[in-house]
């Protein structure tokens, strides 16, 4: 089933506080973030305790909840359990909020370097090969940028965010009148982003 999350750039400081506010454990937020931006993960309590450096019993404490409500899952690994992503019904959107406050969304607005910004596309690529830096491929795109925006300056923020993400990142930018051109012409590239999984940023 097709996924996707079309917000405006008003909406989204919002919708990062409603993570913060709905989600009120620290250790919580932290043990999803880890489940939920690398799907195929499965790691023992000590560990988890280890990346995300919180105590044991906190984290033994939240892995409980969310393997009761199946958010988690557990199976035995010699004497320990190992914990990955169950099977639960509302994966894709809860994935989808956390890309939201984690990933480049949330940087467009703190840097506030892309001042000519009008639409950012999050492509199916990017959500599901975020962990998988060999996996890329110089003709799949993560990030279509939708805008007049200076070309230096969108190369140096690309830069650093893929220091911050340790990944390649593949992205492409055009104007507003290319973007719709493209639509209505139904062009193949860009309605294989919108016709999958994805996040739209619509920046008014």
């Amino acid at each position: 089933m097709l996924s996707f999350i079309i917000i405006s750039l008003d909406f989204l400081p919002r919708i990062l506080c409603m993570l913060d506010n709905l989600l009120t454990s620290k250790t919580r937020i932290e043990i999803l973030k880890l489940f939920l931006l690398d799907n195929d993960v499965e790691l023992h309590l000590r560990e988890i305790a280890r990346r995300i450096e919180a105590e044991p019993n906190a984290v033994k404490r939240e892995l409980e909840n969310l393997q009761s409500v199946g958010v988690l899952k557990s199976k035995k690994d010699l004497q320990r359990n190992l914990f990955s992503l169950g099977n639960f019904p509302q994966c894709k959107s809860l994935r989808n909020l956390f890309w939201i406050d984690y990933m480049i969304c949330g940087d467009v607005i703190s840097e506030n370097a892309l001042k000519n910004l009008q639409k950012l596309i999050i492509t199916k690529n990017y959500l599901y090969n975020a962990k998988q830096l060999n996996k890329n491929s110089e003709n799949e795109i993560d990030i279509a940028f939708v805008g007049e925006i200076e070309i230096n300056i969108l190369e140096e923020f690309m830069q650093k965010m893929e220091r911050k993400y340790e990944r390649i990142l593949n992205y492409t930018v055009m104007s507003m009148e290319e973007w719709n051109m493209k639509l209505m012409r139904r062009e193949l590239q860009l309605m294989g982003w919108l016709l999958n999984d994805h996040i739209e940023l619509d920046i008014n």
